[in-house]
């Protein structure tokens, strides 16, 4: 049996991604895994509560690394401490037969572990993290640190998995690292857990809804300024620290506006198929589960027509490309407020997208396929 630890992204714990309501959904592709035989282990920057999620994943090793240290009050202490973790967790390490990144931000603990021990490194990367500290106009350190720990990263991993071919292709333009070690595997969706939606009725047929966290990049602004011209009702599910800037902006335009908050993955799902058709017009996006999920539950999506949105939206087919500006956003809702009938149509025609393209059942065959040059090798005895 492989053994694969799992690093989740740095400081980030099951907890939080519970509060997020994600956790079922980022842990969907490891349960199918473990199922074939590959015995999972979780490391988090979570503290004890994250043990109690072995009651809801029993089939999981987790390891929060605050469970066994005492957590740093400031960064930079977290940082350096973050740097010890394959020496004082070095048995819990030697354990594992596979190391892989849930994202590159944090590459420099398996990083460590990979030196010390010498055990295989998987990269995944669900977003091309210096390309992203680039389009959100961080400090030139806090780039330049990026691109620094992208750079080992890539040229020390044994393989490397991006989740989008324009992913692929800034990081062969950007850094020395040869084709052949990198897979395009996009984001998966467990459509055993997503009904097909697309024939069904819609409780919210004067609404939409988008789905992200109330930051810059998600382009709300323009969303909210587009829906109160197109005088339809705009929900939003996703926190962030634009929340009361968005509230007060809205009331502004007098746009119809419910921020909802977090929820579940189930209780997402549920209430995406209320309405008739989904929004997403961020600014930027990697290979966003969101999207996927929308065209999933069998509807049609608006999408910004930028990277990580047009590689996934066949325009005019299940869903509609438009630009980033309100009066974009709005142009490209009103054939679908005016025709339910194209809503359906693109729902459905989205529905089989996903089916063929990102299905988990499929996806997750060729995690494990790509694990296999790595699994131990039976020992013969004479």
């Amino acid at each position: 049996m492989m053994t694969l630890c799992l690093f989740l992204t740095y400081g980030i714990s099951l907890k939080r991604w519970d509060e997020l309501g994600i956790l079922e959904r980022e842990l969907a592709l490891y349960e199918k895994l473990s199922k074939r035989g590959i015995q999972v282990s979780i490391f988090t920057y979570g503290d004890k509560q994250d043990l109690d999620y072995t009651r809801r994943f029993p089939g999981f090793r987790i390891f929060p690394a605050y469970a066994h240290l005492p957590k740093p009050k400031n960064k930079i202490g977290k940082f350096f401490q973050s740097l010890t973790f394959a020496q004082k967790f070095s048995a819990f390490f030697q354990e594992q037969d596979l190391l892989k990144t849930n994202q590159m931000w944090g590459a420099w603990v398996p990083l460590s572990v990979q030196s010390r021990l010498n055990k295989p490194l998987i990269l995944r990367a669900g977003y091309e993290a210096y390309l992203f500290s680039k389009l959100e106009k961080v400090s030139r350190i806090q780039q330049m640190f990026t691109y620094i720990v992208s750079r080992i990263a890539y040229q020390k991993a044994d393989r490397i998995i991006l989740s989008s071919q324009s992913a692929k292709t800034f990081v062969l333009k950007t850094f020395p690292v040869e084709s052949s070690r990198i897979d395009v595997i996009p984001n998966a969706v467990d459509l055993s857990r997503i009904p097909d939606l697309s024939g069904y009725p819609v409780q919210l047929p004067h609404r939409t809804i988008i789905i992200g966290r109330l930051e810059e990049q998600k382009n709300l602004f323009n969303a909210i300024a587009a829906a109160a011209t197109t005088s339809i009702g705009l929900d939003i599910i996703g926190a962030g620290s634009l929340k009361e800037k968005l509230e007060i902006f809205a009331k502004e335009k007098s746009a119809d506006v419910r921020f909802l908050g977090t929820m579940s993955h189930s209780e997402m799902i549920q209430k995406i198929s209320q309405y008739l058709f989904c929004l997403l017009p961020s600014y930027y996006e990697g290979s966003p589960k969101a999207l996927l999920e929308m065209m999933a539950c069998g509807r049609a999506v608006i999408g910004a027509r930028v990277q990580g949105i047009e590689e996934i939206i066949q325009d005019g087919e299940t869903g509609m490309l438009t630009g980033t500006s309100a009066e974009e956003i709005a142009q490209g809702m009103r054939p679908l407020i005016q025709s339910p009938e194209l809503c359906r149509e693109m729902g459905a025609k989205a529905r089989r997208y996903a089916e063929d393209h990102f299905s988990l059942e499929v996806l997750q065959d060729r995690e494990y396929q790509l694990y296999q040059p790595f699994a131990k090798k039976p020992v013969c005895l004479v």
